[in-house]
């Protein structure tokens, strides 16, 4: 009987802590399957794609450094009721460091320096994970058409492309997919000002010409747009 008990009190807290988001690294979620097609890695198709955006909501497909983009999971613009192919109930989500094609868990692990993810206060139902570093996840697991959160790009130049993923539960006993996208960085172009190559010659009141007297140019200036 108490062996009974403690199995029902660890199923009671496991179900309560997944219908509040996850709080670890996981490949694959501890309930339902994968959907057809999909796998740790990848999915053939997914109808809960991820998208890198500007904060007023414009799609982009490259990153300038030290900037904020809003990282949104699923249907945004999607209205209506819900259905297995509309909306979903949990997930979790993440960012690393490369162009990356590996698990949840391994891309996890090359977050540090991917930039930073953080909650965006549009998203009430988004916290961020304890246990695993830069990580999101639900806070509760009411459907939903879509996710987000703020992400900010490495501060350096030349850090390169990441790559998002995400694990997305549709119902407890229902299928799972799995979410990627890869970002290439775009580094501006330099803005520069060419220096100038005239003089200026002053000439004296019996005609005579003075001593030329160069005309003092900036040095070249190079601009990177934030």
């Amino acid at each position: 009987m108490k062996l009974f008990s403690l199995i029902c009190s660890i199923f009671a807290a496991t179900a309560a802590a997944y219908s509040s988001g996850v709080d670890t690294c996981m490949d694959t979620p501890n309930h339902g399957s994968w959907a057809a097609g999909c796998s740790p890695t990848s999915c053939s198709t997914n109808p809960y794609p991820l998208s890198l955006r500007t904060l007023s909501g414009t799609v982009v497909s490259s990153y300038q450094a030290y900037t904020n983009y809003s990282i949104v999971l699923g249907n945004p613009a999607a209205t209506g009721g819900c259905t297995a192919t509309t909306c979903f109930r949990g997930f979790i989500m993440n960012v690393g460091l490369g162009n990356l094609t590996g698990t949840y868990t391994s891309i996890s692990s090359l977050s540090t320096n991917a930039g930073f993810m953080r909650l965006d206060s549009a998203d009430t139902n988004v916290r961020q994970m304890t246990s695993c570093p830069n990580g999101l996840t639900h806070k509760t697991n009411g459907y939903v058409h879509s996710h987000k959160g703020i992400w900010t790009s490495p501060p350096n130049v030349g850090s390169g492309s990441v790559t998002f993923k995400a694990v997305i539960v549709i119902t407890q006993g229902g299928v799972n997919y799995v979410s990627s996208l890869t970002v290439p960085e775009t580094i501006p172009s330099p803005s520069m000002t060419p220096r100038p190559t005239l003089v200026s010659v002053s000439i004296s009141p019996n005609g005579g010409i003075g001593t030329p007297t160069p005309t003092i140019s900036p040095t070249s200036s190079y601009t990177i747009t934030q």
